[in-house]
């Protein structure tokens, strides 16, 4: 079989109380790894509801994504994809700037029914180009993104993940949503990577948007 289907997450299930904390090292925290590197903005919002999980309002902003190959393994797809968007903040774009990195970078699945239709990789751009966004060089296949606020459950871990723990603590944040009584859109999944896989401060997310209410 393509390494594809041994490699894509999908959605497991969960055979254990998915309030439960990760059994991986605690996160490094937000503060810490955002006091010299600009991140999204968002608040925590209070919800008696949530156990293992925090619900997040994040402000309006704007990203830059590309799409990943998933004819490829993941690792290769993510690198490839990571590369793009370095080219474009280190100054490949219409107005040769160069801008700061940031984190974390996010990879958005597009789910059908338990498997992904298509991956996106995408980073937030520094604040101060929100106004006025550099364009992607001609022939780049990136997407500059305006995004309106958002809400996200969200729910964090550290340790240096194998890709089963990661599906395992999307299992883990998609049941728990769903034993909350909570609704989340089911059809797109999100991995914030806030380190490199050599970095000491390790912290990972897995995230669900919340669906819109029907009033």
């Amino acid at each position: 079989s393509s390494g594809i289907n041994a490699e894509w997450p999908l959605r497991p299930g969960v055979d254990v109380d998915p309030c439960l904390p990760s059994d991986l090292p605690d996160p490094t925290p937000k503060e810490e790894l955002c006091e010299t590197t600009e991140c999204p903005e968002y608040e925590v919002v209070q919800v008696e509801e949530t156990c293992g999980f925090e619900l997040r309002k994040y402000t309006s902003g704007v990203w830059v994504m590309t799409e990943m190959n998933m004819k490829k393994e993941i690792a290769e797809a993510y690198t490839e994809a990571a590369e793009q968007l370095m080219e474009y903040m280190n100054g490949g774009n219409d107005g040769n700037v160069t801008m700061e990195a940031t984190k974390p970078k996010t990879v958005v699945y597009i789910m059908d029914k338990n498997t992904p239709r298509n991956a996106y990789l995408s980073q937030f751009l520094p604040t101060s180009y929100h106004e006025d966004p550099p364009q992607p060089s001609e022939g780049k296949r990136l997407i500059v993104k305006h995004n309106p606020e958002m809400q996200y459950y969200v729910r964090a871990f550290g340790g240096k993940p194998s890709i089963h723990q990661y599906r395992r603590e999307f299992a883990m944040l998609a049941a728990a949503v769903k034993k909350s009584g909570l609704n989340a859109v089911r059809t797109m999944q999100f991995y914030h990577e806030y380190s490199n896989p050599g970095d000491e401060a390790q912290r990972h997310e897995v995230a669900v948007m919340v669906a819109p209410s029907q009033s």
